[in-house]
């Protein structure tokens, strides 16, 4: 059996950030300085540590990504505020709120209050209502990330049979969705569904966001399927996937693996993003 390809997200987020440099280059002739706007409530290290990553890549494409500190107990209502004055501020393009939230800040006032025309990461209802009616391709970024990643390897996606593992709003359901806008035929599997693994080993793709560490083992997975690790889970200091590596590996066409996977690309969908907004509003 042929060694299986190894996905990595590096080459693909390499490739995309060559192209939003000089589509960046290209905006800014038009509107002036690019304002991107990244608002950080407290120091949660995750939170904080997405934020860093953030700043960095978009450095990569010639933009700066400037952070809005806010105090971790910041109330509901002033965070609705300033996520306003973001929205009216002719200055800003884009906005990423990193999560986890504070424990007052419901995740829909977030949501709910943002502009859909500064909704980088895809979050708002407009935005993900589009996406599910199939008419826009804008989606949350580390979803969106897993499609780039196909497409730069040359993964046939039409017409296969493609299995979602996971359900949340930010990966699961928009990655289905992708998945259906390009033809393949899709299940949406979750921590409830029956007899997991027969239906996961009906799959040639495989994409799993459970969050949960090594969920996945060689029992789960069929001949020569590709497989999509989106799991970032830190078992003390050592970050592992969803998918058990080592026993799925050999059974596999193509794999991504963790760290080095979906992780590398996702901060530069957030770039790519950012450009489509650009775009509209220059059509607009």
């Amino acid at each position: 059996m042929p060694e299986p390809i190894m996905l990595k997200g590096a080459e693909a987020a390499k490739a995309l950030r060559r192209e939003l440099k000089a589509e960046f280059a290209q905006h800014a002739e038009r509107v002036g300085e690019i304002g991107m706007r990244i608002v950080q409530m407290g120091d949660d290290p995750a939170a904080a540590g997405y934020t860093r990553s953030i700043v960095r890549t978009f450095k990569r494409v010639g933009l700066e990504a400037i952070v809005v500190e806010l105090p971790v107990a910041i109330p509901a209502p002033d965070l609705e505020d300033e996520l306003t004055s973001l929205n009216q501020d002719t200055a800003v393009h884009g906005v990423v709120v990193p999560t986890p939230y504070p424990a007052q800040i419901p995740e829909d006032l977030v949501s709910g209050t943002l502009s859909p025309a500064k909704d980088v990461d895809c979050i708002t209802p407009t935005r993900l209502g589009a996406l599910f009616a199939g008419s826009s391709t804008f989606a949350p970024a580390t979803a969106a990330a897993v499609m780039r990643l196909l497409d730069h390897y040359q993964i046939p996606i039409e017409g296969k049979s493609a299995v979602v593992l996971g359900r949340s709003n930010t990966v699961g359901k928009p990655l289905a969705m992708l998945l259906l806008q390009r033809h393949a035929t899709v299940t949406l599997l979750h921590s409830r569904t029956e007899d997991l693994e027969a239906e996961t080993r009906r799959a040639e793709i495989l994409a799993v966001a459970m969050g949960r560490p090594n969920f996945v083992g060689y029992k789960h997975v069929g001949s020569r399927v590709v497989v999509v690790d989106v799991g970032t889970n830190y078992v003390g200091d050592e970050l592992i996937g969803d998918v058990d590596y080592d026993s799925v590996m050999p059974s596999t066409a193509a794999i991504t693996p963790v760290p080095g996977g979906v992780g590398p690309l996702t901060n530069t969908i957030l770039a790519s993003n950012l450009a489509q907004l650009l775009r509209e509003a220059g059509a607009g």
